[in-house]
């Protein structure tokens, strides 16, 4: 089955309002498809929005029937986490990081509105990651 890892620039856009990117939520949900929220790209999603739009974006992922909130607390996921992120170095991205390894652990692509956020990171992992960028318009 198909699905979707979505990516922070993809959760910012979300929380600040983006009619758009909310009605592809929904679009996926409506067929559902799978969707998946690493808790590190949540995190770095909310950073620096104000609290009503944490609790947009929270009620989202939570109540979504087709959303999995992703945080990999399994051991071997921190690991494989951990991996990830000394793949890419300096400076650390544990949002990308995170966001790898559930797209691999799931066999989903990565969901972002900005495919140069991932140029670094996709270049150093070992494994083809599967990017598909959401243009608006």
């Amino acid at each position: 089955m198909t699905g979707y890892v979505l990516d922070d620039t993809l959760l910012r856009a979300f929380a600040q309002g983006d009619d758009d990117v909310a009605n592809l939520i929904a679009s996926l949900d409506a067929r559902s498809v799978r969707m998946a929220v690493p808790v590190n790209a949540l995190l770095m999603a909310q950073a620096g929005l104000s609290d009503e739009q944490c609790e947009y974006v929270n009620a989202v992922v939570e109540r979504v029937p087709h959303i999995r909130r992703d945080d990999l607390t399994e051991l071997d996921h921190i690991t494989a986490i951990a991996r990830v992120a000394a793949w890419i170095g300096e400076p650390e991205d544990i949002a990308a990081a995170h966001t790898m390894a559930v797209a691999k652990l799931l066999d989903y692509s990565i969901l972002t509105m900005d495919l140069k956020r991932w140029e670094r990171a996709k270049g150093v992992v070992p494994w083809q990651v599967r990017l598909i960028e959401y243009r608006q318009g």
